[in-house]
Protein backbone atom coordinates (compact mmCIF):
# COMPACT_ATOMS: atom_id res chain seq x y z
CA UNK A 1 0.00 0.00 0.00
CA UNK A 2 1.19 3.48 -0.82
CA UNK A 3 1.72 5.39 2.44
CA UNK A 4 3.35 8.38 0.72
CA UNK A 5 0.43 10.71 1.38
CA UNK A 6 0.55 9.92 5.10
CA UNK A 7 4.18 11.02 5.42
CA UNK A 8 4.15 13.80 2.83
CA UNK A 9 6.12 12.30 -0.05
CA UNK A 10 5.29 11.11 -3.55
CA UNK A 11 5.02 7.29 -3.46
CA UNK A 12 6.28 5.19 -0.54
CA UNK A 13 5.51 1.48 -0.29
CA UNK A 14 6.53 -0.82 2.58
CA UNK A 15 6.61 -4.54 1.78
CA UNK A 16 7.24 -7.92 3.40
CA UNK A 17 8.02 -11.32 1.89
CA UNK A 18 8.45 -14.83 3.29
CA UNK A 19 9.67 -17.69 1.11
CA UNK A 20 10.51 -21.33 1.55
CA UNK A 21 12.73 -22.81 -1.15
CA UNK A 22 13.78 -26.43 -1.54
CA UNK A 23 16.56 -27.66 -3.80
CA UNK A 24 15.62 -31.27 -3.02
CA UNK A 25 12.14 -32.11 -1.67
CA UNK A 26 13.35 -35.36 -0.10
CA UNK A 27 16.31 -33.78 1.74
CA UNK A 28 15.38 -31.58 4.73
CA UNK A 29 18.88 -30.04 4.92
CA UNK A 30 18.43 -28.46 1.47
CA UNK A 31 15.39 -26.36 2.52
CA UNK A 32 15.95 -22.61 2.86
CA UNK A 33 13.67 -20.11 4.62
CA UNK A 34 13.87 -16.47 3.47
CA UNK A 35 12.33 -13.52 5.28
CA UNK A 36 12.68 -10.01 3.89
CA UNK A 37 11.06 -6.64 4.51
CA UNK A 38 11.75 -3.25 3.03
CA UNK A 39 10.69 0.12 1.78
CA UNK A 40 10.57 1.47 -1.78
CA UNK A 41 10.31 5.19 -2.50
CA UNK A 42 9.60 6.85 -5.86
CA UNK A 43 10.52 10.57 -5.68
CA UNK A 44 9.44 10.76 -9.35
CA UNK A 45 7.74 8.13 -11.53
CA UNK A 46 10.94 7.06 -13.34
CA UNK A 47 13.25 6.66 -10.30
CA UNK A 48 12.92 4.31 -7.31
CA UNK A 49 15.08 3.91 -4.23
CA UNK A 50 14.82 0.61 -2.38
CA UNK A 51 16.20 -0.71 0.87
CA UNK A 52 15.53 -4.04 2.50
CA UNK A 53 16.60 -6.16 5.42
CA UNK A 54 16.31 -9.91 5.61
CA UNK A 55 17.52 -13.24 6.85
CA UNK A 56 18.31 -16.50 5.11
CA UNK A 57 18.11 -19.69 7.15
CA UNK A 58 19.39 -22.90 5.57
CA UNK A 59 17.94 -25.82 7.56
CA UNK A 60 21.28 -27.65 7.71
CA UNK A 61 23.04 -24.62 9.29
CA UNK A 62 22.51 -23.34 12.82
CA UNK A 63 22.96 -19.59 12.24
CA UNK A 64 20.97 -17.52 9.74
CA UNK A 65 22.63 -15.09 7.35
CA UNK A 66 21.49 -11.48 7.72
CA UNK A 67 21.45 -9.08 4.76
CA UNK A 68 20.91 -5.35 4.25
CA UNK A 69 20.50 -4.14 0.66
CA UNK A 70 20.14 -0.70 -0.92
CA UNK A 71 19.32 -0.11 -4.57
CA UNK A 72 18.32 2.49 -7.15
CA UNK A 73 16.15 1.82 -10.18
CA UNK A 74 15.52 3.93 -13.27
CA UNK A 75 12.72 3.34 -15.76
CA UNK A 76 13.21 5.03 -19.13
Amino acid sequence: YNIGDMVGCNKLIPWFRMSNVSQDVDNYSKITDLTRFGLTWWPIDQVAFKMDFGSIQIKSESNPTTEFNVGIGYNF
